[in-house]
């Protein structure tokens, strides 16, 4: 009974010297990436790009490489640099669509559920968020294209997802509950994009990064769709920026915004059974300290 005790105990301590970490990683984070974009405001896009790359490589990378050394767990178990078969990535992949599809019903969704008198304010946090987004991208030659997909898509796939879905959720599946692992570190990352419009978009996007990154025993894969998710937003501000400065159009057809939702969870549900079922026969439990509940 002692001994189940003590093992309980260890366990809620090892979950709360995670989230202590994480959580101090980010405040450290959001504020030294806040002072420095704050010291580099009005820049053009170069500058903003290489303020990103340094925020997410020295403020949100670095500080969880470190943390990862202070684990009892061996690196390995944690940040799991597994490449999984190639059908799985492109079906994963093909989740990105639907992912689009869930952000764009839900952005909407949202519109009409709120008060009126909140709907002015509703549009201009989205035309703010896309400001800010294009700010970062900016309009030019393929060179500067380059860079914001450097700088947008590949830098925050690599330190995002080697925090939350590498030290986070994956400490956290060896003492608790895997669906509590995913879910915890998908609200957490929602909740570090600070823009209440985009949370639950964020979340669910979490959410599917975090349930393909377990069942793959992978960290390459939320990566890679990461990736993928950014390089669609990159793309489509780059090239068609210009006809978005009309800002947020609200979509007043309820059921044609019911069907982007139901189609893109559809679709995201279809490609989770498949990957359940790819994954079936080889996925493996963790080495070391795996919850039994999990």
């Amino acid at each position: 009974m002692s001994e189940n005790m003590n093992e309980k105990q260890s366990r809620q301590n090892a979950v709360l010297y995670v989230w202590g970490i994480t959580f101090g990683i980010l405040i450290f984070y959001m504020f030294f990436s806040g002072a420095l974009i704050a010291v580099t405001k009005g820049q053009d896009g170069n500058v903003n790009n290489w303020v990103l790359v340094i925020s997410e490589l020295f403020f949100l990378l670095l500080p969880t490489v470190i943390a990862v050394q202070f684990l009892e767990a061996d690196w390995r178990y944690i940040i799991r640099f597994v490449i999984p078969g190639w059908k799985v990535i492109i079906v994963a992949a093909i989740g990105v669509f639907f992912l689009q599809l869930i952000t764009e019903g839900i952005v909407q969704l949202q519109y009409m559920l709120i008060p009126e008198n909140w709907q002015q304010k509703y549009i201009e946090i989205v035309n703010d968020y896309t400001e800010m987004t294009k700010d970062f991208v900016g309009t030019g030659s393929t060179i500067t294209f380059m860079s914001s997909v450097f700088a947008v898509a590949v830098v925050p796939a690599v330190s995002e997802e080697f925090l939350f879905r590498g030290f986070l959720q994956t400490t956290l599946e060896y003492h608790t509950k895997v669906f509590y692992a995913i879910l915890f570190s998908s609200l957490l990352f929602g909740i570090m994009h600070l823009n209440i419009v985009i949370f639950l978009p964020l979340t669910i996007m979490s959410l599917y990064f975090g349930y393909v990154s377990y069942r793959t025993s992978s960290i390459i894969m939320p990566m890679i769709l990461h990736f993928l998710s950014n390089f669609y937003s990159v793309t489509t501000l780059f090239y068609f920026g210009n006809e978005l400065d009309t800002g947020f159009s609200p979509n007043e057809n309820v059921t044609e915004v019911l069907l982007f939702i139901i189609a893109g969870l559809s679709g995201l549900a279809g490609i989770c059974y498949y990957i359940y079922l790819q994954t079936k026969s080889t996925k493996t439990t963790p080495q070391i300290g795996e919850s039994e509940d999990a």
